[in-house]
């Protein structure tokens, strides 16, 4: 996979710019999200759809009605932490969008987004490889619209989107071994990953990059030292590097999130297998699985197939597909790769190996967008013959004219192939809107415990209660002193000794006014974390429940929760963040600079 001569092609300008891809990937996008602006305001019908845009809007609460960040989420299984939280994707970039247009609007943008990054980092990763325009426009619009992402779409895991940035951790890696500010930006996108919160991508893209080290290690030191290559070290240096960057870019989330993961692991000691044909199941057909199919379609698998038996790129791309392919059947034997992988740190706590269905895809889509381009480059060879028969040595030669009509005439014949493939998938695995259901009303009140519903957990926020139903993946500690519909969010342990006034509230900051008669305990009617700390008396746990001892007398007393993990992870990102910005506003004077010396030395500068 390190660089090779690339092929020159009739078609490689069709696709040269920028903007014309965009117009293609927004079509495409449009076309296989169905109801994604028109619907732009509703969520689809799936409970964990109701979880995520509860938890989103829980934090554009937090930080646009009451400038905080969402450290904790009082909303919530009776107070949870926030970002700390491994599905708390409140940190990530796309979220400004949600902040921008609101949650349903912001999610479906989101969408839309990761989609087009998608599409075009498969279209530059396959053309790295030496893809055709036509071929890797192809794989970057069925990996970036396969089974995989229509099915998490349904659910309503925004987060799982972020594997659209997986295509663009393999190009940045393949670019680093010569490129050190690609390994820099590779950093980013990962970082971009664990920002957006989950526990599968982060580890995915790590596993796939240290597959990308042991090959391109590999054939360094199999073709020997030479000036094509870079030194044998830089696949490491790269890795390295991207890992690097990735954490200081994403502390602010990774770095309270691991404290959560370390207290409260997930116990995972299941088995887990899928056998051969149903994981081909996945990738040839679009139908119901239980758990995430890859489709991509016959039509591809069958293109990367040919590709590996007359490209070096392909046969490469198809072998990385297929380590991931027996990866993904998880633990069907005592010598499975997934029976090793799961026993290391992080993978521990990974459920459903059939997901690494999604790095199959990727790779299959690149190896077809590979052969394409072999194919493809058979239509010079056909016209030579063709120009043979129809003029022989002694005629005239070909001119302009016949060269246009066979570049014209090939461009036809892979649009053609394109097409095919496309109508296929499109008529295979179309879908009817998903976002079936009307945005939760808003009612403003003072904030209070209900009882809840897990299942529709999106209604309760907006109207300023939490929900004491509780569905976590995360084994978070819930007080059984919890009160449901209290009359007093905050009231005395013992009503004869003290009272309790409320002056104000927010997610993380609770102001009470207590006039005690003797020492007196006042509780809270939210779960006690070691974050939370008073200016008067002393926080505590009381059964569960967050509690402050006061001393007698009449107090203004203030809550407030800090998470010194947060705290420092946004340091850490902070710095990491004005690093970066102030490289590439160097890069960019560099750039200026020399820029403007070309101009100066142009022959009509005086």
């Amino acid at each position: 996979m390190i660089d090779l001569p690339k092929t020159r092609r009739f078609s490689d300008p069709f696709l040269a710019l920028l903007g014309v891809r965009l117009v293609l990937w927004l079509g495409a996008a449009r076309a296989m999200l169905p109801g994604l602006f028109k619907d732009a305001w509703k969520l689809a019908a799936y409970h964990d759809e109701h979880f995520h845009y509860a938890h989103e809007e829980i934090a554009r609460i937090t930080v646009g009605q009451f400038h905080e960040l969402p450290a904790w989420n009082p909303y919530f299984c009776g107070g949870i932490p926030g970002i700390a939280n491994p599905q708390d994707a409140s940190t990530g970039p796309e979220f400004v969008l949600k902040l921008l247009f609101g949650v349903g609007p912001g999610r479906h943008l989101a969408y839309l987004l990761f989609v087009v990054l998608g599409m075009e980092g498969t279209y530059r990763l396959a053309r790295r490889l030496d893809a055709s325009v036509v071929g890797a426009a192809l794989a970057g619009c069925i990996f970036a619209t396969s089974g995989f992402f229509l099915d998490v779409l349904k659910l309503g895991w925004l987060n799982f989107y972020s594997f659209e940035l997986v295509p663009w951790a393999a190009l940045a890696f393949l670019a680093g071994l010569r490129k050190p500010s690609a390994r820099v930006a590779g950093g980013v996108v990962v970082g971009w990953m664990a920002l957006m919160g989950g526990t599968y991508t982060v580890p995915y893209t790590v596993l796939l990059l240290a597959v990308l080290v042991a090959i391109t290690t590999a054939q360094i030191l199999a073709d020997g030292r030479s000036a094509e290559h870079p030194p044998w070290h830089a696949p490491a240096l790269t890795f390295a590097t991207i890992g690097a960057v990735s954490v200081g870019f994403s502390a602010v989330k990774l770095l309270p999130m691991l404290k959560v993961v370390a207290q409260s692991p997930r116990i995972w000691e299941a088995s887990e297998a899928t056998g051969a044909q149903a994981m081909l199941d996945r990738i040839l057909r679009f139908a119901a699985f239980e758990g995430q199919p890859g489709y991509v379609g016959g039509f591809v698998l069958a293109l990367a197939l040919i590709g590996a038996a007359i490209d070096r790129r392909a046969a490469l791309a198809l072998g990385v597909a297929g380590l991931f392919f027996f990866i993904a059947m998880g633990d069907f034997a005592e010598f499975a790769p997934h029976s090793f992988i799961h026993k290391l740190p992080v993978f521990a706590q990974l459920r459903f190996p059939h997901r690494f269905v999604v790095i199959v895809a990727l790779f299959a889509c690149v190896g077809a967008g590979i052969t394409l381009g072999r194919l493809e480059d058979l239509l010079p060879a056909a016209g030579r013959v063709l120009r043979a028969l129809v003029s022989p040595s002694h005629g005239p030669p070909l001119g302009l004219a016949g060269r246009l009509a066979f570049g014209a005439a090939g461009a036809l014949l892979a649009s053609k192939l394109a097409l095919f493939a496309w109508t296929s998938f499109v008529t295979d695995a179309k879908l009817e809107s998903v976002w079936v259901m009307d945005t939760p009303l808003r009612y403003d009140a003072p904030f209070r415990q209900s009882r809840g519903n897990r299942w529709d957990e999106q209604v309760w926020a907006p109207a300023s209660l939490g929900s004491l139903q509780c569905f976590e993946e995360t084994a978070f500690p819930q007080s059984p002193a919890l009160i449901g519909d209290a009359k007093q969010e905050e009231y005395p342990a013992d009503p004869s000794v003290a009272t309790v006034e409320r002056r104000a509230w927010s997610p993380n900051s609770i102001s009470l006014h207590v006039v005690a008669k003797a020492d007196a305990t006042i509780l809270v009617n939210q779960n006690w974390h070691p974050g939370w700390s008073a200016d008067v008396g002393e926080a505590r746990a009381e059964n569960g429940l967050l509690a402050v001892r006061v001393p007698a007398g009449e107090h203004d007393v203030r809550l407030r929760f800090r998470d010194r993990y947060l705290t420092l992870g946004l340091v850490v990102s902070s710095l990491t963040w004005l690093g970066l910005l102030g490289l590439g506003l160097r890069a960019a004077f560099t750039r200026a600079r020399a820029r403007l010396a070309q101009l100066r030395a142009a022959p009509w500068v005086g």
